[in-house]
């Protein structure tokens, strides 16, 4: 995993790391208490997933392999300057096409 954390006003958090034991079929379970929408980064099948308990963070997974994915999660702390979580789940999408972007790379 890799986390980066930004400074004042909004504390933003991301966090990254590859997870090689589940795909994106764990988004679509019964169990999840979560708006899982579909999308496609750099032309991999993702998902964005925006959990309706808790509105200050997002995830983004991008299926790169059968049974592993790309795991995103970006938040913010909300007490001081608080980031809808529509923003958080654009800017996660953003930072999981660059980290993409770049692991094609090389």
């Amino acid at each position: 995993t890799c986390t980066m954390r930004g400074g004042s006003p909004e504390n933003v958090l991301l966090v990254s790391g590859a997870v090689t034991t589940v795909g994106l079929d764990r988004w679509h379970e019964d169990d999840i208490s979560a708006d899982v929408r579909s999308t496609t980064i750099g032309g991999f099948p993702a998902v964005v997933v925006a959990p309706r308990q808790f509105a200050d963070y997002c995830n983004v997974d991008i299926d790169v392999a059968a049974g592993q994915i790309l795991d995103v999660q970006f938040g913010a702390d909300t007490s001081e300057a608080p980031v809808p979580q529509a923003e958080l789940c654009l800017r996660g999408q953003r930072a999981a096409t660059y980290m993409l972007m770049t692991l094609l790379e090389h």
